[in-house]
């Protein structure tokens, strides 16, 4: 009688507070950070939301019919709600890592736009991409040892997805993705100023014809990873005058709409609605940066 009242009251839980999954690295068994996963039914999201760093995640959706799983690094999964479980298994993609020897630190070079003069803060939020173009003025192929930004003082711990991709053929928006692995970055709470992430171990080209670098927002979590409920939260970064239009937004990663170019649609707003062009300053661009092996 005590096992049977206790095996009801756990069913009353998980159908109160939604089913704890854990995703994991099919080979390694290692989390798989940060995935997205969305919660579908009749054809409809009921649910879209990232997985913690340590790979789990609560399912809210009341009700849904299937459920699917996609981590940059890995083959997409989609799981009827009669197969689900506690574990989801995702398959890595195969591709290899050519190994990248700095004789001298000449073959380092930073290309991007950290030395720039700040003029305002932009920033992104969860589920939100914000990508610059970075052009390759070495005159040859390269590889990506490091990313950099600039923090404005952060009020959260806030986790990051990077990504790269080839531009367009006009260079307006971002073309097709390169990344080729789960790139995971924290902005600390209260940090500020020139923030680096080392990328040496991910193998990330610096193609001929440049490369926009995004941020997707994950949103604010604790220190264990654990993403927290606090919808206001988003990355703080310098910006800083551009002559190009090389700043690009995806408004929601969850939804395929598509980038739009920010720096055009100003242009275009100031000429559609005050039949003036925009001022100079209104062009800004996110301070990011990279440094790469020649």
């Amino acid at each position: 009688m005590k096992l049977l009242y206790t095996l009801v009251l756990l069913a009353l839980y998980v159908n109160s507070n939604g089913q704890v999954i854990t995703i994991l690295d099919a080979a390694s068994r290692a989390p798989v950070s940060f995935t997205t996963v969305i919660a579908t039914y009749k054809g409809g999201e009921v649910m879209h939301s990232y997985c913690n760093q340590d790979g789990s995640i609560t399912i809210t959706a009341k009700s849904f019919d299937t459920i699917s799983f996609t981590c940059l690094g890995y083959r997409d999964k989609a799981i009827a709600k009669a197969g689900l479980g506690t574990e989801v298994l995702l398959e890595p993609n195969a591709y290899e890592l050519n190994e990248v020897v700095i004789n001298s630190p000449a073959n380092v070079v930073t290309v991007g736009y950290t030395d720039k003069k700040k003029l305002d803060f932009s920033g992104t939020a969860q589920g939100f991409q914000d990508a610059v173009y970075i052009p390759n003025t070495l005159g040859q192929r390269a590889y990506v040892k490091a990313f950099m930004f600039k923090i404005v003082e952060s009020k959260n711990r806030f986790a990051y997805r990077l990504h790269f991709y080839k531009p367009s053929k006009d260079k307006r928006h971002p073309g097709q993705e390169i990344t080729q692995a789960n790139i995971i970055g924290f902005v600390e709470k209260k940090s500020k100023g020139l923030t680096e992430l080392n990328l040496k171990d991910f193998r990330v080209e610096f193609p001929l014809e440049g490369v926009y670098v995004s941020i997707e927002g994950l949103g604010p979590c604790d220190t264990n990873g654990a993403v927290t409920d606090d919808k206001n939260a988003y990355i703080t970064y310098e910006v800083f005058q551009s002559a190009e239009p090389i700043f690009c937004h995806h408004p929601e990663y969850f939804i395929e709409d598509g980038w739009i170019n920010e720096n055009e649609r100003t242009l275009r707003d100031y000429k559609e609605n005050y039949g003036i062009e925009a001022p100079k300053e209104e062009l800004r661009v996110p301070s990011f940066g990279l440094k790469v092996v020649r």
